[in-house]
């Protein structure tokens, strides 16, 4: 047995579990807020969360809460267990819906640049995992796919 590591372990659950509690606690605006930069991974650029009309007041209230940070135009939340575990408070099939909307509001945007197209394929595709497409759906997608690969 690794002391050490199983020692870890249930430093993280205990930390988990009391930012959650935290978290919950919070105003629902920035709730959602953040579980929705969540989505992003650890870190997301300023103008992704512009075209998804994330209002900056929210993100400084994240910011003054502790569970992210700005540093330029990078927003990235203090520790990846911060990321993770608001992350994880998503149900499983919320957090397939989010992806998805999130990857169709990036496309829908009106902004070309390939970095969007890319980031918004990868939302789309993260939606996608294990789940039952129609046959429109999975053409879609597809030629979404083709579209960011070149």
């Amino acid at each position: 047995w690794d002391c050490d590591v199983i020692d870890m372990k249930m430093i993280s659950d205990e930390v988990a579990q009391l930012l959650t509690t935290r978290f919950n606690q919070l105003p629902l605006l920035l709730i959602q807020t953040v579980k929705i930069v969540s989505c992003f991974g650890s870190q997301v650029d300023e103008s992704m969360l512009g075209l998804l009309n994330l209002g900056e007041d929210v993100l400084h209230m994240a910011i003054n809460e502790g569970l992210m940070e700005k540093a330029g135009p990078i927003y990235q939340f203090t520790h990846d267990l911060i990321q993770q575990t608001i992350y994880y408070l998503i149900p499983l099939e919320n957090r397939k819906i989010l992806h998805k909307s999130i990857g169709r509001s990036l496309l829908q945007s009106g902004y070309t640049g390939p970095a969007v197209h890319v980031l918004a394929v990868d939302q789309i595709n993260i939606s996608c995992e294990g789940a039952a497409l129609s046959s429109e759906e999975r053409s879609s997608f597809a030629k979404i796919n083709v579209t960011a690969a070149k």
